[in-house]
């Protein structure tokens, strides 16, 4: 429980409420259920889409090194990579809208990371703009961030840091996430130090890490065949 309250009021509720609660006296245990992944590269296109336009997905999936530096690190690497596809793809190409990159790692039942990129676009430029996150991806493996991305990048976690240690949601995740995983907690400038150490080349290393540009789910929604009118 996290949030404005007294323990020596909240214990006895949690006593009578929760303490009170009736055991069946069963070991639990637990089995991974987690569909597998495919294999190599896998390309899919669903022509169903009732609109003239198509919207694409990609996704990575793979094992996952569970440590402070490769979690942190792997997080501000998804941010550098969200910047460099969102300045090809919407501010040069002007191919969409807006574009979607994210990605996240887990510890249980096994840690993985997943990366997806989604986004809309006409479908004559699937294929560009397809190749335009994996070129985006090659390129931070090759030469890491900029100075200027990676700089942004922290600018922004500590900022939001600062914001979200004042809401309860956070303390709740952070403390779920320490019992759980054996997460660190973290002070406001134990957090900035961590964020300032990481330089562009630690970065670069986890990119050819995690970043894969050959093997991946790729799935496009595309416009339904036209049907002929009698």
């Amino acid at each position: 429980m996290v949030g404005n309250f007294k323990v020596d009021e909240v214990i006895p509720l949690l006593e009578k409420y929760i303490g009170g609660l009736p055991s069946i006296k069963r070991k639990e245990t637990w089995k991974d259920e987690t569909p597998g992944f495919p294999k190599g590269l896998v390309v899919v296109e669903v022509p169903k889409n009732s609109e003239p336009q198509s919207t694409v997905a990609m996704v990575w999936k793979g094992d996952f090194k569970w440590n402070e530096e490769d979690r942190q690190g792997f997080s501000m690497l998804m941010n550098i990579l969200a910047i460099k596809c969102r300045e090809s793809m919407r501010e040069d190409q002007g191919g969409v809208y807006g574009v979607s990159i994210s990605g996240s790692a887990s510890k249980l039942p096994k840690p993985k990371f997943f990366v997806t990129a989604t986004w809309g676009c006409n479908p004559e430029n699937i294929t560009k703009l397809t190749q335009t996150v994996l070129d985006e991806m090659e390129k931070i493996k090759k030469d890491g961030p900029t100075e200027i991305d990676l700089n942004k990048v922290k600018e922004t976690l500590i900022r939001e840091r600062e914001t979200r240690i004042k809401e309860n949601g956070f303390w709740l995740t952070t403390l779920q996430n320490h019992f759980f995983n054996g997460d660190i907690l973290l002070s406001l400038e134990d957090f900035k130090t961590l964020i300032n150490s990481y330089s562009g080349s630690a970065i670069k290393v986890l990119a050819n890490k995690y970043l894969d540009t050959k093997n991946y789910v790729q799935v496009a929604l595309t416009p339904a065949p036209k049907t002929e009118t009698k």
